[in-house]
């Protein structure tokens, strides 16, 4: 499990100004067996979800890090 805080701005649709973010909640884990990993951020706007759509692969790059190694792969972690 991990969890931090989210800080910065993201821009909805053609708009000029950001939705700004502070302190907001992030929470994650990852499922090391199967390389999968689930992420979530509180009290955010529904306005910004469609752009939030790209966070996924931050999470799923902590499952690659983490993944179970199998015989002769490894993972992410070891990798780097």
């Amino acid at each position: 499990r991990m969890n931090g805080k989210v800080n910065g701005r993201i821009y909805v649709g053609d708009s000029p100004s950001p939705v700004e973010f502070s302190n907001n909640d992030l929470h994650s884990y990852v499922v090391t067996n199967d390389g999968r990993a689930y992420i979530a951020i509180s009290s955010i706007p529904s306005s910004v979800g469609p752009s939030l759509q790209p966070l996924p692969a931050l999470g799923e790059a902590i499952g690659w890090a983490f993944a179970l190694e199998q015989p002769d792969y490894q993972n992410g972690f070891s990798i780097i």
